[in-house]
C-alpha cells in the first residue's frame, strides 16, 4: 500500500493523497473525469464516430461521478460510505474505454493514446483502492460481529437458563415467556443483519477492474453489444 500511494501520488501529481476512503474516492473520481474531458478535447479533430463514442462515454462518466459525490456528502457510517461508492462502475468504464480504443485503432493519435493509458491506470487505481477498503470494512464487520455476539449471547443464555429452570411454574402465555422467546432470537437477528450488509457490499463490488463474473458480466456484455 505504501508503493500504491507513491505511484498514485505521481500519477495525480499530488504530494499527499487522502488516507480515508471518502477523500480518496473524491480525488480519484474527480481526476478521472477531468482527464476524460481533456481527452475529449484532444479528440476534437478526430473522426466523427470516435468523437461521438467518446462523448457518450464522458457523459456517462460525469453522471456516475456526480451521483457518487452526492451520496458521499450524506454518509454517516462505514456501511453508508460503501453504499455511496458501490454504484461507481469502474469495471464498465474500463471495458468501454478499451473497446473504444480497440475499435478505432490509431484514429485518435499517439498523444491521445497515452492519455487513454493514464485514464485506464487511474480507473485501475480506483478499483484497487475500493477492494482494499472493502477488505478493511469486512474485517471490521466480522470483528464487531464477534464482539456483539459475545455481548448478546451471554445474557441471553443466562436468561434462558433461568426461565427453563422455573418453566414448569410459568404459564405458556405469560409475558415473561414471550419476552424470553423474543430475546432468544436476538443473536440470530444480529448475525442476519451483519451477513446482509456484508453480502450487499461483496456482491455489488465483485469486479477488480479487468474481469467480472455473474450478473455483472451479463450487464457489461449487454452494454458492449449495444
Amino acid at each position: 500500500m505504501v508503493e500504491y500511494r507513491r505511484n498514485l501520488e505521481s500519477v495525480v501529481d499530488d504530494d499527499h493523497v487522502p488516507a480515508d476512503a471518502t477523500g480518496l474516492v473524491r480525488l480519484l473520481s474527480g481526476d478521472i473525469l477531468a482527464r476524460a474531458r481533456e481527452l475529449e478535447d484532444d479528440l476534437a479533430a478526430a473522426d466523427a464516430d470516435i468523437r461521438e463514442a467518446f462523448g457518450s462515454y464522458v457523459d456517462r462518466l460525469a453522471v456516475e461521478t456526480g451521483e457518487t459525490n452526492e451520496r458521499l456528502a450524506d454518509v454517516t457510517d462505514t456501511f453508508a460510505q460503501f453504499r455511496a461508492v458501490m454504484d461507481y462502475d469502474q469495471d464498465r468504464q474500463i471495458n468501454d474505454l478499451r473497446r473504444i480504443r480497440g475499435e478505432y485503432g490509431d484514429d485518435h493519435g499517439e498523444g491521445a493514446d497515452d492519455r487513454i493509458d493514464d485514464l485506464l491506470r487511474l480507473l485501475q487505481y480506483f478499483a484497487t483502492a475500493r477492494e482494499y477498503f472493502k477488505t478493511l470494512y469486512l474485517r471490521d464487520e466480522f470483528a464487531r460481529l464477534s464482539r456483539d455476539l459475545v455481548v448478546t449471547m451471554v445474557p441471553t443464555t443466562a436468561a434462558l437458563a433461568v426461565v427453563l429452570h422455573f418453566l414448569n411454574g410459568i404459564p405458556d402465555s405469560h409475558l415473561v415467556v414471550a419476552g424470553i422467546e423474543t430475546l432468544a432470537f436476538l443473536p440470530f437477528v444480529l448475525v442476519a443483519s451483519y451477513v446482509l450488509r456484508v453480502a450487499v457490499v461483496t456482491r455489488r463490488t465483485q469486479g477488480a477492474g479487468q474481469f467480472v463474473a455473474g450478473e455483472r458480466a451479463g450487464d457489461i456484455r449487454g452494454i458492449t453489444e449495444e
